[in-house]
């Protein structure tokens, strides 16, 4: 008898998760009605399933699961929990549906599953706890029934897990993707004390911690139709064309006429700068944060221009000597890399 009860209101739960699958989910304060409102249904409907499974297995409903003590009733317990899953599922499909999931989940879910998919396992358990109510069903037909209904429900919740999982790891790794070609708040404090836009998109291609940044730096440096006069124009001005240096020493590109002169002439008043004690706030910021980029200066001319008509050696002297006069621990590295760059380059 209370096995019947506990079925009438798990009947009685599944029509109004039919009722409510039929709902659209509304947004704003609506919204969260609607939230409480499946919260509270998908309860009922565990609390009542429970009772009716308790109910059917102590009137011995269940005994030709296999299995005995803890593990049958562990078995039985699985059984009630993926039937709750699966129902609560195709109830919410309106919620929307991640794009990942497999043609056949999608049709069970656009096709009334929430109608015809519980009954699978309603119609055997009402049949299990009546079992005289129709005698031309066979006990061992109505299990085979229960145990098909079983099946497909773990077969439903486990795909149903997968599937969210996946859509979970695209999601992530998109949202990964996406960070890592924005640069964080950190990298654009630090480029806004440059004033140029090339000559910040030159520090990004340089020095941002992101593989993303970096590559999208490079494709905005050299896409632009003038950008072999931009990289002229940042080479000959007073302020940031040290930004150049890792952007040279690192890529291979087709530079542009009188670059070499420019750069030598770059190196030139860098040391006048140096010894000058420059106290612009960009200049300040590259030699407390990257050493104005010495090293690799040293290394674009060893990558690029060992043999070419300009001499550098004169110029990398003027700078070697503007490092000497500083004080110790001010660009000791940047002055032991151009040290030994000249003792290569004697």
């Amino acid at each position: 008898m209370f096995a019947n009860i506990a079925l009438f209101l798990t009947f009685v739960v599944y029509i109004a998760l039919v009722q409510f699958s039929k709902i659209k989910p509304p947004g704003g304060d609506y919204g969260v009605g609607y939230a409480w409102s499946f919260l509270f249904l998908g309860l009922a409907l565990f609390v009542t399933s429970l009772l009716a499974t308790i109910a059917i297995g102590a009137n011995g409903g269940f005994s030709w699961t296999p299995g005995q003590g803890i593990a049958g009733k562990l078995l039985i317990g699985a059984g009630w929990l993926v039937f709750g899953i699966a129902t609560l599922a195709c109830a919410s499909f309106r919620s929307g549906l991640p794009e990942e999931f497999p043609v056949w989940m999608r049709w069970i879910f656009q096709n009334y599953g929430i109608i015809w998919w519980p009954l699978l396992t309603l119609v055997p358990a009402f049949l299990i706890a009546n079992p005289n109510l129709v005698p031309a069903v066979s006990p061992r037909g109505i299990q085979m029934f229960m145990k098909i209904a079983f099946s497909l429900n773990v077969v439903f919740c486990l795909a149903l897990y997968w599937e969210y999982k996946r859509a979970q790891s695209r999601q992530l790794a998109a949202r990964i993707e996406a960070d890592d070609q924005n640069p964080d708040w950190e990298e654009r404090n630090r480029v806004a004390c440059i004033a140029d836009s090339t000559a910040q998109e030159l520090w990004f291609a340089g020095h941002s911690q992101k593989a993303g940044v970096r590559r999208n730096a490079f494709v905005k440096i050299t896409s632009g139709a003038e950008w072999h006069a931009d990289l002229l124009r940042v080479l000959t001005a007073e302020q940031d064309y040290w930004e150049l240096y890792p952007f040279t020493a690192d890529h291979s590109v087709d530079l542009p006429v009188g670059f070499e002169e420019a750069l030598e002439q770059s190196i030139r008043r860098l040391a006048g700068q140096i010894q000058a004690k420059n106290t612009g706030r960009s200049f300040q910021k590259s030699l407390e944060t990257d050493g104005l980029n010495i090293c690799k200066l040293a290394e674009a001319l060893d990558n690029w221009f060992f043999d070419t008509q300009t001499d550098f050696r004169p110029a990398m002297r003027e700078l070697h000597a503007a490092l000497a006069a500083e004080s110790p621990g001010i660009l000791q590295q940047e002055r032991e890399v151009v040290e030994a760059w000249l003792k290569a380059h004697p």
